[in-house]
Parts: structure tokens; C-alpha cells; sequence
């Protein structure tokens, strides 16, 4: 048996919450907060109420399974019963929500969203730490072994963090452990200082004051150890891949620089929001002008949400152009397309990781004493080893937006001349799970108004040009946290595919609106691909160009008429700068639009209906409907919690009140009154920790309270009355007795000056956990 300790459990729940309080670096939003802090309060009220009456440790722990299995499932919608209970399907809900969480973990770097999946992991695992962690400081009095899984939960978040985690994510965990120790221990102080002296086993015992000086020194000794050994490890230890778990775009430390790539599975999110100051590279143009994007890696195939990018081979020694040779434009490029050539000289690129290696395209040669060459069908440039300095001369074409649309460069029909790099399968795949809100957007936007405005209305360009700029309107929001679930659909548990969430919510960065744009273009009969690499950076007073993780940025490529891959830019200018100047709407209409010129804020360009999520279209909510969608499960499981604590923790008050009284009228002489009242401040005594000694007259009592030195006169006084009161209704003749009245209103005074004297836990618990009311009363 043990009592609610609840200094312990409350420690023990804040280390938890502590611990996994770094996750948050991990996630792009807190919405995982409040379900985490919902579950460990949770079994830390469970733990304190079964204990404080006596529950046994593996009962306490089953109950604490229970609450937290009905709590994850009331707060993740797990179940299917009535108000949201588990029911028979609840196993395979939580698989689907585990593995929702397995394809997030695995496909993104950190940052990653918070997804429902993930939000659901993450509460049932804070949920069991928090048990285990309770069940060892409080039920099994080992606060040393709970410093292990407070120290996994910390690890995840430290092995997965771009850069180092601030000493304050580590500082308050070490502490509230030490203050565990102390608290576990010092309890057993408290106990050695009690003033009934307990009988010793042997006459050669130390006295309390040498062990309590003795522990004392000892504590201090292993505290400061412990604070260096955690430091100094800390620093000893090599720093860790620093990935999301699985792959994903990160950075892991080597020789003092890093090593960056573009995995399989490519998620550029956690580059976008990287503070890291460090360059990626350097570079500088020959004549000073902006260099295109940089091309690290190409991607046709989107498979369950996600790009999985074209594979760059290694070359082979002998495969190496001759230095100084100038390649033709690659496949996919028409031959004669009007272009001048440009050098960008880079320089510092000392984290790479090779063969990939980031370069303007199309690329026509490159200066490196490594390895090279540039493949046929992506016309990426690979290298054989890491080049921290090299040239790229590339390939920027003259051509014009009202060439380009007004057909001069061939007809709406696709040229022969590059089957090989667009007669592909892949290029022209929508995703199923979006196809039809695709095809809708996309036949709206492309209304005959619409394309005429950038040329021939059946020419790929024109299209394309109309699909970019209904991207890049005011209607859609840059933005790095993606919109959240809309009300219908949390109810319905739906789970959008993440083209149509886009689409409806308009809110999204580079990857969203490159794939939006993507897919839209290949639902016309466009090939279309996805290109992963950097901006160009930011320009520096010598004219050098400095670009950093942060400037990770996707773009699309389109197959135009006559001309082959086209790089289009339909993420907004806040973050990606302006459109190519090929794919820059004209300011003077051609000669199949209209008189009026182009914006891409016109009030004519359509708006798909599926699309428009403005307030406006909705119907303003009744007071009783907003008053009925506030009560959402994790609100109202949260009012249910509180009312359940309130009324737990009424009821022991309430019987240890009654018990008194119910002790007060059996009481039929002054006598016994005098009793009853000695009776119930001596167990309010114990439950302020200082019970009576057994055995004592009340004269060698009231001696015992008088050497309490922190005790009040006016409470010692009041003591003595109560004790000779007690003394006489034993002892004296009938009708000796003192008043009790009087004796009443001198436990009360001996009540609260003893109370006062004690600190605040064990007043609150002697309030909320008196022993009268746990069944003990007379």
C-alpha cells in the first residue's frame, strides 16, 4: 500500500511533460500540446486518487492504462461508439493512425507536420512514459531509474534536430530529476528527524545528526557528479544524422561542415524554415546578372503524396567530357532554341553531398577537377566526388513571352524532334486521389478568356501561363504551416489527399504549388515534371551570391510547343522572386487577346467554386451552434476530467467532516466529547505529519509538544488545556470534566498554529486527504 505522494506524481508529470517538451522542435505546429498535457495530467490524477486509498501499484498501473487508452481515444476520434467510445473497430483506427504516422516519420524531415497520426503517437507514447515514470518515482521509489526514459524521450528530439538543442530545453529536465532525488530522499530525512525515537538494532549505531550529515554530504557529491557527467558526455559524444527518423532532407555534421542531399523521398520543408547561417554555397556570374534556381534533382513520379526523384548516376572515369568542351543543348531542348551562355563560378560548396551537385540548367559545360557529366535524360549535372570549387556555363534563353505565345515557335501539336524526354508515361500521370478536383480547377481556370491573354489558345504555353498565374494570384498564401483540417472534414474523418487539400485551402509553399501546377498541366495533355534544388541566394556588396539551407525551393517544368522543358514559377514572388522572363505575363495584349491588359489580380480570371473557402459563402452559426461547437471531444473531455477531480477530491473532506460529527453525537457525556474533539485533532495532527507518539499519558504528551520549537505560545498554551481537559475526563471524578466548548475552540487553535508550521503539499494534502475520511474514523 501506498499513500498519494503528491509532490512525487506532480514532479514526476512535469518531468514528462518536460522531457517532451524538444518534440515541438520536430513538428511545425503545437496542436500536439494539448492532447500530450491532457493524457500525463491525466494519469497523474488517476495515480494520486487510486493511491490515496490504498490502491495496490500493479491496480494503480492498470488504471492508468485504462484512462490513457480512453483518453487517446476520445481525443483522436478513435472511436466509433456512442459519444466517440471505443468500439469494436478501434484496433484497426488506431493501425490506420499509427501507420499514418509511420508514412510521415519516414517521408519528411523536420520540421514535419503535425498530422493526426503523428499527434496520436505522440500522446499514447507520453501517455506510457508518464506511467512507467510514475510507477518508478512513486510506487517503487526509484527516482534514479526514471531518469531513463525521461532521457529517451529527450534523445528523439536531440538526435533529430537540425542544430544542437539550447541548453534550455536540457536544463529544467536535469533539474526537476534532481529535485525527484531530493524529494524521495529527503522524505526518508523527514522520517529520521520524527520525534519519537525509534529503537535501534544495535548499541554501535551512528546518532540521527552524523547520518543526516553523512547522507547530506553524499547527496551533494552525487548531484554535482551527475551535473558534470551529463555536461561532459554531452560533449563527448559525436553528433548524431541529423534526420527526421528516417529519410529526408537533412544535415549531419562531418569535419565541422555538414553534408546536404536530396533523398528518394524528397520533402525540402525543413531546409525552408532552417535558420542555420552557414552557406550552402558561394557563386558569381560573369556578367553580374541572377543566375536561374539551382538544380539538384528531378522528380516524375508522385506516389502517395510524395515525389520520388529520377536517380543521379556516378559517372565513370572514362565517360568524363574532354576539359574545355562545350556540350549541345541536352534532350528535350530544342537544338536551335535562341540562348546565350552564362558562367557562374562557385566556390565554399563543402556540403554537397555527392554525386548531386547543385547548377544552373540547362548546363552546357563544367570546370571541376572531379569527375563529371550530365545526364541524357534529366540534364543534371553529376560529379564523382565532392567539388568545393567549380564553373558551370549554362544555357539562358532569349525567347519572349509574345513569341512564345503567339506561336512562332511551332504549333499547338508536340514536336518529334525529343520523343525520348517527353513521350513518358510518367510525365503525363495525375494523381488519382485528386484527379477529379483537378480536372475541375484546371477547366475553370482555363476558360477561352483566360488563355487568350498569354497567346494561341490550344498552345501549351498559353495554358501554362494561365495555370501560373491563378497560382501566383492574391487568392493563394505562401506559407510553411499548411492549413489545418476544415470542421467537415474532422468530423467525418477524412483525410484530404494533399493536391486537393491545397487546392481548397490555397495555403502552402513551392512543393504544393509546383505540384499543384503539375498536375493541372498534365491534366491537358501537358508532360510536366518537378525540379528540387536552391534560389540563387542573396546578393552580397562584392557581387557574390551567398545561398543557405533556407533557400531550398522547388519549381515546375513544362513541355511547350517547339521549345521542350520550360521552367515556369507559380509560387508566390514573396518567397520566389519574379517568373523567367519567358513565363513573365506581357504588359500589351497579343494579337488573339483582347484590348485590356493582363493582371493577375483581373476580376474576370474565374475562381473554381471548389475552391472558394472565403467566410463569406458560409452562413453565419446560431448562437446554439456556436455554443454546441465549442464542446468539442477534447473540451468536453477535459471539463469531464475536472469535474471528476472535483468531486474526487470532495469526497474525503466531506466524510471526515461527517465522521467528527457522527463521533460528536455518540458522544453522551462531557467526557466523552472531551474524547471525541482529542480524538479528531490528534488525527489531524497525523495527517499533518506529526502523529502522537503511541503509548503517552496526555500529561507526557503535552511534554512531548512542548520541546516542538517551531509551535507558537499561543498554540502551546491551547495544547495544554486540550491535554489536561483530556486528562481530567479520563481520570477525575464524574463531573470534573472540562467544558467542551471550550476544548473545541482549542483544537481549532492547535490546528491551525500546528498547520501553519508545516509546508504548503502537506496542508493541501491534509485538506484534501484526511485520514477520517478514508474509512479510519471511529
Amino acid at each position: 500500500m501506498t499513500r498519494a505522494h503528491l509532490r512525487e506524481t506532480a514532479l514526476s508529470s512535469l518531468a514528462v511533460v518536460v522531457a517532451a517538451w524538444p518534440i515541438g522542435t520536430l513538428l511545425r505546429d503545437s496542436s500536439w500540446t494539448g492532447p500530450m498535457l491532457l493524457v500525463v495530467g491525466l494519469v497523474a490524477l488517476v495515480g494520486a486518487g487510486l493511491r490515496s486509498m490504498r490502491a495496490p501499484a500493479w491496480g494503480v498501473v492498470l488504471a492508468q492504462l485504462l484512462a490513457v487508452s480512453l483518453a487517446v481515444c476520445l481525443l483522436h476520434d478513435l472511436g466509433s461508439g456512442p459519444g466517440g467510445l471505443p468500439w469494436t473497430d478501434v484496433g484497426s483506427r488506431l493501425v490506420d493512425r499509427l501507420e499514418e504516422a509511420g508514412r510521415t516519420i519516414r517521408s519528411y524531415a523536420a520540421p514535419a507536420p503535425a498530422t493526426r497520426g503523428l499527434v496520436t503517437l505522440i500522446s499514447l507514447l507520453t501517455g506510457l512514459v508518464a506511467i512507467l515514470v510514475d510507477h518508478l518515482v512513486v510506487a517503487r521509489r526509484a527516482a534514479t531509474v526514471a531518469g531513463f526514459p525521461l532521457l529517451v524521450v529527450y534523445l528523439v528530439s536531440v538526435v533529430n534536430t537540425p542544430v544542437a538543442l539550447p541548453a534550455v530545453y536540457f536544463l529544467p529536465l536535469a533539474l526537476l530529476w534532481l529535485l525527484l532525488l531530493v524529494e524521495q530522499h529527503g522524505s526518508q530525512l523527514r522520517r529520521w528527524a520524527t520525534l519519537a525515537a525509534a529503537p535501534s538494532r544495535s548499541s554501535d549505531v551512528d546518532d540521527a545528526a552524523t547520518v543526516v550529515s553523512r547522507f547530506s554530504g553524499r547527496s551533494r557529491a552525487v548531484a554535482v557528479a551527475v551535473v558534470l557527467a551529463a555536461v561532459g558526455i554531452q560533449a563527448l559524444l559525436p553528433d548524431l544524422p541529423t534526420r527526421f527518423l528516417s529519410e529526408g532532407l537533412g544535415r549531419q555534421e562531418q569535419a565541422g561542415r555538414g553534408t546536404l542531399s536530396f533523398t528518394s523521398d524528397v520533402d525540402i520543408t525543413r531546409s525552408l524554415g532552417s535558420r542555420d547561417p552557414r552557406p550552402v554555397l558561394t557563386l558569381r556570374t560573369s556578367d553580374g546578372s541572377e543566375p536561374p534556381p539551382l538544380a539538384v534533382t528531378m522528380a516524375k513520379q508522385y506516389v502517395d503524396g510524395h515525389w520520388r526523384m529520377i536517380p543521379t548516376p556516378p559517372p565513370a572515369d572514362q565517360a568524363q567530357p574532354a576539359p574545355g568542351r562545350t556540350l549541345g543543348l541536352p534532350d528535350g531542348i530544342a537544338p536551335d532554341l535562341p540562348h546565350r551562355s552564362v558562367t557562374a563560378r562557385v566556390s565554399d560548396n563543402t556540403v554537397m553531398r555527392p554525386p548531386q551537385l547543385a547548377a544552373p540548367v540547362p548546363a552546357l559545360s563544367v570546370g571541376a577537377d572531379v569527375p563529371w557529366r550530365r545526364d541524357a535524360t534529366t540534364g543534371l549535372v553529376s560529379v564523382g566526388r565532392a567539388a568545393e570549387d567549380y564553373s558551370v556555363s549554362y544555357a539562358v534563353p532569349t525567347l519572349t513571352p509574345a513569341q512564345l505565345g503567339g506561336g512562332t515557335r511551332g504549333s499547338a501539336s508536340q514536336q518529334p524532334y525529343a520523343t525520348s524526354a517527353y513521350d513518358d508515361t510518367d510525365y503525363l500521370d495525375v494523381d488519382p486521389a485528386s484527379r477529379e478536383l483537378v480536372d475541375r480547377t484546371a477547366q475553370e481556370v482555363l476558360s477561352l478568356a483566360e488563355v487568350e491573354r498569354y497567346g494561341t489558345p490550344d498552345g501549351a504555353y498559353a495554358k501554362a501561363m494561365a495555370i501560373q498565374q491563378y497560382l501566383r494570384s492574391p487568392s493563394f498564401v505562401y506559407s510553411l504551416t499548411l492549413a489545418p483540417l476544415t470542421e467537415d472534414e474532422r468530423r467525418r474523418g477524412v483525410e484530404p489527399d494533399a493536391v486537393s487539400h491545397f487546392l481548397r485551402t490555397r495555403r502552402g509553399y513551392c512543393t504544393q504549388f509546383s505540384t499543384a501546377m503539375v498536375m493541372m498541366a498534365r491534366s491537358q495533355g501537358i508532360p510536366a515534371r518537378v525540379v528540387f534544388g536552391f534560389l540563387p541566394g542573396s546578393l552580397q556588396p562584392d557581387g557574390t551570391r551567398v545561398v543557405r539551407a533556407a533557400d531550398a525551393h522547388a519549381w515546375p517544368e513544362l513541355f511547350i510547343d517547339g521549345v521542350g522543358w520550360t521552367r515556369f514559377e507559380p509560387t508566390p514572388g514573396g518567397r520566389a522572386g519574379l517568373p523567367p522572363a519567358w513565363a513573365t505575363p506581357p504588359t500589351a495584349p497579343t494579337a488573339s487577346t483582347s484590348t485590356a491588359a493582363p493582371t493577375t489580380t483581373s476580376t474576370a480570371r474565374p475562381r473554381p467554386t471548389e475552391t472558394d473557402t472565403t467566410p463569406a459563402a458560409e452562413a453565419e452559426p446560431g448562437a446554439l451552434d456556436r455554443l454546441r461547437g465549442w464542446f468539442t471531444p477534447a473540451r468536453t473531455l477535459t471539463l469531464g476530467l475536472l469535474l471528476v477531480a472535483a468531486i474526487a477530491l470532495a469526497v474525503a473532506p466531506l466524510r471526515a467532516a461527517r465522521a467528527r460529527r457522527r463521533r460528536l453525537a455518540r458522544a453522551g457525556t462531557p467526557a466523552a466529547a472531551v474524547e471525541a474533539h482529542w480524538t479528531s485533532l490528534a488525527e489531524q495532527l497525523h495527517d499533518l505529519g506529526l502523529g502522537p507518539p503511541t503509548g503517552l499519558t496526555p500529561r507526557a504528551l503535552a511534554g512531548h509538544y512542548d520541546r516542538y520549537a517551531l509551535l507558537p505560545d499561543d498554540g502551546k498554551r491551547a495544547l495544554t488545556r486540550v491535554l489536561s481537559a483530556v486528562e481530567r475526563a479520563r481520570y477525575a471524578p464524574p463531573g470534573a470534566s472540562a467544558s467542551p466548548r471550550q476544548v473545541a475552540a482549542d483544537v481549532q487553535v492547535v490546528r491551525r498554529t500546528f498547520a501553519r508550521t508545516r509546508s504548503w503539499p502537506q496542508r493541501l494534502r491534509a485538506v484534501l486527504l484526511p485520514t477520517a475520511g478514508r474509512g479510519r474514523a471511529d
